[in-house]
């Protein structure tokens, strides 16, 4: 595992914590002129979802939900 290659735990941000920073980059990213934003982050096996006016998001969440969950599930038996 990586924990033993580098001889050190490695942490491991929860789903709420990545939609939460997603949000901030895109917040500087885009500046306080964008007003409110809704941020969606689709990775491949969740779905993170952050919407706010400030620098912290009022709405922050994941979902299990990411394309590689979904893909199975909506393409045909053996497409993959």
């Amino acid at each position: 595992t990586i924990s033993k290659l580098i001889g050190r735990g490695v942490p491991v941000l929860s789903g709420t914590d990545e939609a939460r920073l997603t949000f901030l980059a895109a917040r500087r990213w885009y500046g306080w002129d964008a007003g409110r934003l809704l941020v969606l982050d689709i990775g491949g096996g969740s779905l993170e979802v952050a919407m706010g006016s400030d620098e912290e998001p009022t709405v922050a969440l994941s979902a299990p939900a990411g394309a590689g969950r979904a893909t199975p599930e909506v393409l045909p038996s053996g497409a993959i």
